[in-house]
């Protein structure tokens, strides 16, 4: 008798089970509440909608790496435009433009510059998008620096009216997930927008709804159009004509993915070899500092109180009343030309400003400076004196709060002696360092030698 052909049967009893498996899961496919499988979609499109933001924000490059790039390619925590339908590259492109600086914007989720594929929720309709205008990569004014202090201008409100987080610095952006079309809802073919693949046209009103809160209406297709202007939009509960969900990005959210990298800001285990690109910054102001020191160094320039928008130009201080305070942007822009070179590392500092805090010693008030009788700064109390001192602050702390209200007190930015150090009367502090960064200390402090030799990480 002829024996069964042994090697034909395994292929056989893995495409039969395979074949079973597909019609199993198909038939629970079937078997899942209509309901049920719209919010498991609708839920997933929102999330993959989140990362692709916050992947976005985060792998921005930290260093020149092409001409045609532009300052908000190289920010971090800058989120895209709206897609408005209006793009030359087509459907799914952030809009190169939307609106007004510091005003926020609403359309269409961007997914092509986010790399996705195009992203529908349980009902087939393409996702939408509000950014802060403040967040949005543009158009920005000198009056704005985007980054991990700047506050939101969104806010989210629940059915009862109360506000989530703190009103209007938290929520940076928020995608939405339209729903099914409500009766007084059109989505009739807008033929002067890119809407061929999602359909439909570009007026907010069409797909995102109005709800009354305990405490009056909320309506998500309206934001403010005016600069600095908090929008509120609403979290609730389907019920009658509302039908939206949505998911929040936070500016939490965004310091933890982007600060995470170690090509940005120290890290307490910071790899080997790998330079921070805030720290290279803080080096080219002191190497400025040192190429300039023949006609003088320039005294900090105030704290600022109240606003965080300006500019820290002012060279600062009277000769009597200190020698501590912010590196004077209007210095840095105007006699670093290694700094205004790079678009990378100028886009940066410009919008990270508030971070870059300077300590001239005593002796170097005016040029050519020297050290003498103790009228220097120095740190961990050493005995080696400087002629000044470029400090990076570092990420906010959790100890730490940074508002338009706080940008006056430096205990919001610096720790230690770095702080308290304020203003430094005499130019003579003894500031504070650390071998590595770590929860409670992130100071960076970059030194200029009494000599005016390279500066250097003390």
């Amino acid at each position: 008798m002829q024996r069964p052909h042994r090697g034909f049967i395994l292929p056989l009893l893995v495409i039969l089970l395979a074949v079973t498996a597909v019609a199993i899961f198909a038939t629970l496919l079937q078997s899942e509440p209509t309901q049920t499988r719209r919010e498991r979609i609708t839920t997933t499109a929102l999330a993959q909608a989140k990362a692709a933001l916050l992947a976005y924000a985060a792998a921005k490059p930290l260093t020149d790496i092409s001409p045609t790039l532009v300052a908000n390619d190289y920010l971090p925590w800058a989120l895209p435009c709206p897609d408005l339908g209006t793009s030359l590259a087509g459907e799914g492109y952030a809009a190169g433009v939307c609106g007004s600086a510091n005003v926020a914007s609403l359309g269409r989720l961007p997914w092509r510059s986010l790399r996705t594929d195009v992203l529908r929720d349980g009902d087939n309709e393409c996702l939408w998008y509000a950014v802060s205008g403040t967040h949005k990569s543009a158009p920005f004014s000198s009056l704005t620096m985007i980054n991990e202090d700047t506050p939101a201008l969104l806010q989210m409100v629940d059915a009862q009216g109360n506000v989530a987080g703190a009103a209007g610095t938290d929520v940076i952006a928020v995608v939405f997930a339209p729903g099914a079309v409500l009766p007084s809802q059109s989505q009739t073919i807008d033929p002067t927008k890119n809407t061929g693949i999602c359909g439909g046209n570009l007026t907010a009103a069409n797909y995102l709804d109005s709800f009354a809160s305990a405490t009056g209406m909320v309506n998500n297709a309206s934001l403010s159009g005016s600069a600095f202007n908090v929008s509120t939009l609403i979290q609730a509960a389907a019920a009658g004509q509302f039908d939206d969900h949505l998911i929040t990005i936070t500016r939490n959210e965004i310091q933890a993915a982007v600060s995470r990298r170690a090509d940005f800001v120290e890290q307490p285990a910071q790899p080997a070899g790998v330079k921070p690109r805030m720290q290279e910054v803080a080096e080219t102001l002191a190497q400025c500092l040192v190429a300039n020191a023949a006609t003088g160094f320039p005294r900090a320039a105030d704290l600022g109180s109240g606003s965080r928008w300006q500019d820290f130009s002012g060279l600062g201080y009277p000769p009597a009343s200190g020698f501590s305070g912010r590196f004077p942007a209007s210095w840095a822009n105007g006699n670093c030309p290694t700094l205004t070179g790079s678009v990378s590392m100028n886009a940066l500092y410009n919008h990270w400003k508030d971070h870059f805090f300077y300590a001239l010693s005593g002796g170097f008030a005016s040029a050519p400076g020297g050290c003498s009788g103790g009228n220097c700064v120095t740190v961990n109390g050493g005995a080696t004196q400087y002629a000044a001192i470029v400090i990076f602050s570092g990420v906010r702390l959790s100890t730490q709060t940074r508002a338009d209200a706080t940008l006056g007190d430096v205990r919001q930015y610096l720790e230690g002696r770095n702080a308290s150090n304020y203003p430094d009367l005499a130019g003579n502090g003894n500031y504070q360092s650390a071998t590595a960064v770590s929860s409670g200390f992130n100071d960076v402090l970059i030194c200029i030698p009494a000599n005016l030799s390279a500066p250097f990480k003390c």
